[in-house]
């Protein structure tokens, strides 16, 4: 990646912008990596409309949310 100061990138944002997506051949490498070293979770590919359509999640009812936050706020985390 290449790093540039303010004044570097206004002086030259177009040819830091060719640069960027001249770069971007290797997208599937670089997801991988990321994927693995846990910083992303991929989708899972659906579409939208799929999404969309697809009935929400429904609570476990194996906790309580307001209790979880008055409890972490007591603690001062």
């Amino acid at each position: 990646m290449k790093k540039a100061t303010t004044s570097q990138a206004k002086n030259s944002l177009s040819a830091l912008l060719v640069a960027a997506s001249e770069s971007r051949g290797d997208d599937e490498g670089r997801l991988a990596r990321l994927e693995r070293s846990g910083v992303l979770r991929r989708g899972r590919g659906g579409t939208v409309e799929e999404i969309l359509k697809a009935e929400p999640p429904r609570p476990t009812g194996r906790g309580d949310v307001l209790r979880a936050l008055l409890d972490e706020r007591r603690s001062g985390r």
